[in-house]
């Protein structure tokens, strides 16, 4: 399957221009960092190496991390796409093939583990029951941890286009006669210094039924606390539940309270809530389990079972994690196309640099507070926005694009 080569007609279309490429797709090209000089010059770094070696030592002894570390260099993966998020409130970054797997939340300082918990996942139903239900990403991994999901989507059958700030992936379902066109859009915006800083991405889902038969389709959206590293287990994290709305625009989702480094940080995961699309979450559910409860809950009812929850998880105890999810369901008929929307946030109002000698606040907080509450606001604000950002890029970058 070649993505379309005509130029789109809509602000929504996977565009003509931007970074294609099939989930299948592998690089001839292996790049590593350079870390090994010529002979000659070795004599003149020695005195430099020493006195960078000292550095290193001192801050490993005290159980720091070293900002530019020479001697454990990071190693080069071709793996990233469009990342998340506006202008100085932190990015989580996504790859070419779906993965979440670059965190750029505590200032200066990246972690780069790409985290399984963190997903979608589509169930098809038709009269008769479950059809199909996989996970959208092409990778199959080792070990029990999620092993009652199906992993290994065919990725000959998809493919992503990526023109920052937005990305396209397409998934090809032709066994059932449905494709998905997951729309990941951030707020970086000319001119817009409001906008323009929300820690936030929505994802549009565009759902179309080529099939001879109408069909019930969800997207289920998992995230776990954490960014894929060892604080993740340190305990102190919950989950809740809730409803937010802006406008005439009402959300429900999961909120995960954490902390990273005593800088409090709360995600947020929404759906938007429209007429025949019915949203449903599951507060919590252990992300280095099977994932089993999660899976046969999706694969026998094709939702969540929120009304058998409580508004707030128990608090983690060490060494233990958490992750929730948010499901949206809409009938698709025969012939038919449909979207439904959800988002991410991350609201870590309050920050500091590796000294912590100074505290700064973001500046999305000067209209959505430095309590570290606005999560669920955030999320009711950018599902209501995003059609206009869409807009006002699609008018920046237009000039441009027509023009080449």
């Amino acid at each position: 399957m070649e993505p379309s080569l005509k130029k789109s007609t809509s602000v929504n279309d996977v565009p003509f221009h931007g970074w294609k490429v099939r989930l299948d797709h592998t690089f001839k090209e292996k790049w590593k960092p350079f870390d090994r000089p010529r002979f000659h010059e070795i004599i003149t770094l020695i005195g430099m190496f020493l006195r960078y070696f000292w550095y290193w030592l001192k801050l490993k002894l005290a159980g720091k991390s070293v900002f530019i570390d020479q001697l454990c260099p990071l190693q080069c993966q071709q793996i990233y796409g469009v990342p998340m998020g506006g202008l100085g409130g932190g990015t989580i970054g996504r790859g070419w093939k779906g993965e979440f797997c670059r965190y750029q939340l505590i200032p200066g300082m990246y972690e780069h583990h790409t985290v399984l918990a963190n997903q979608f996942i589509v169930t098809i139903r038709n009269k008769e029951g479950t059809v199909y239900q996989q996970v959208l990403s092409p990778h199959k991994p080792k070990g029990s941890s999620l092993s009652a999901w199906k992993w290994g989507f065919n990725d000959a059958n998809a493919h992503y286009t990526a023109l920052y700030p937005r990305s396209w992936t397409v998934y090809d379902i032709p066994e059932h006669g449905v494709k998905l066109i997951c729309r990941q859009v951030s707020p970086v915006i000319p001119n817009d210094y409001q906008d323009s800083t929300l820690p936030c991405a929505v994802f549009v889902w565009q759902v179309e039924n080529s099939s001879s038969e109408d069909l019930d389709i969800s997207i289920t959206f998992t995230f776990k606390n954490g960014m894929g590293c060892s604080m993740d287990r340190l305990g102190g994290c919950c989950t809740e539940s809730f409803n937010a709305s802006f406008g005439e625009h009402s959300v429900s989702g999961v909120k995960i309270h954490q902390s990273f480094k005593d800088m409090p940080c709360t995600y947020g995961l929404g759906v938007l809530k429209k007429e025949g699309v019915t949203a449903s979450y599951k507060l919590e559910w252990n992300p280095v389990g099977t994932g089993g409860s999660l899976w046969h809950e999706l694969l026998h009812q094709g939702q969540l079972s929120t009304s058998s929850e409580s508004g707030k998880s128990e608090t983690t105890r060490r060494g233990k994690e958490i992750a929730c999810a948010v499901c949206a369901k809409l009938t698709v008929c025969s012939g038919e196309t449909r979207t439904t929307e959800m988002c991410l946030v991350w609201d870590m109002p309050r920050i500091c640099f590796g000294a912590a000698e100074q505290e700064y606040y973001r500046r999305y907080t000067r209209w959505f507070g430095r309590e570290g509450k606005a999560a669920a606001q955030l999320c009711a604000y950018a599902l209501s926005k995003y059609n206009d950002w869409e807009e006002r890029i699609n008018k920046w970058q237009s000039p441009i694009l027509d023009n080449t």
